[in-house]
């Protein structure tokens, strides 16, 4: 039995592509345990796309010939996370959010600000501490 996958319009990050972190986690879905997944080429929308499992338990998705996406599984790891930024600092760092202005992801599902059903996730840089964050709720 064949699988595919397709993702949804809505699901969007450039007007045209799908958002590469749903993406990536629809195409990690594929498989179980920590994943790497590569995007090699824009998601499409609204297409099915070919899933193939590689012998070596990896997965290829395909747009006809072309590669779209390859995931394996990936070594258990341990990160250290930094400590997290308190609620106002985060409201701040919106406010240093770089998609404010019209543009590819104006209409994107997680940042799109033209979108009443978009995230509403503007991470922006968090001074002296060399990351970004955002509030969400």
């Amino acid at each position: 039995m064949s699988e595919s996958l397709s993702i949804p319009e809505r699901f969007n990050g450039p007007l045209e592509s799908g958002n590469g972190g749903y993406c990536s986690g629809v195409v990690a879905g594929f498989l179980e345990g920590p994943v790497e997944v590569s995007l090699r080429r824009p998601v499409p929308l609204d297409t099915r796309l070919a899933v193939v499992r590689g012998d070596d338990g990896s997965v290829r998705v395909l747009d006809g010939e072309a590669l779209v996406a390859e995931a394996h599984r990936a070594p258990e790891f341990d990160l250290e996370l930094p400590p997290p930024v308190s609620p106002r600092v985060a409201r701040l760092a919106m406010t240093r959010y770089r998609g404010r202005s019209e543009g590819p992801f104006s209409r994107c599902f997680v940042c799109g600000r033209a979108r009443e059903d978009a995230f509403g996730v503007f991470a922006g840089t968090v001074e002296g501490r060399g990351l970004v964050a955002s509030s969400w709720t």
